[in-house]
Order: C-alpha cells, then sequence, then structure tokens
C-alpha cells in the first residue's frame, strides 16, 4: 500500500515537471526564473517524498 503511495508522489513530480515546461513555454519571460524556481522544489521535494516511502517500505519486508 505505501509502496503505492511512493509511486504516486513520483507521478506527480513527473507532471509537475511537464507543466513547468509547458509554462515556460506559453509563458512571457517575465517570471521564468520564478517558474523554475517553484518548480525544481517541488519535484525535488516530491521525489524525495516518494522515495522515501518506496525505500522504508521495502527495509520492511
Amino acid at each position: 500500500m505505501k509502496k503505492e503511495l511512493g509511486k504516486f508522489f513520483i507521478d506527480a513530480a513527473k507532471l509537475v515537471l511537464a507543466g513547468v515546461v509547458i509554462t515556460s513555454i506559453m509563458q512571457d519571460a517575465s517570471n521564468k526564473w520564478l517558474t523554475y524556481m517553484f518548480g525544481c522544489l517541488s519535484i525535488f521535494l516530491l521525489l524525495v517524498i516518494g522515495l522515501s516511502i518506496i525505500e522504508k517500505e521495502e527495509k520492511t519486508k
């Protein structure tokens, strides 16, 4: 069950990455750095959460 939750967080990170890329293509150059900064931060946090949940689940087996 927790492994699926970890996969969910990893998939959410992929979706955020796609959203950042699409937003940077469609948006003006005025807030690109802010978009990249928050996008990279959220991708990193989601990946860390997802991978830590999966790692804890595999250790308990």
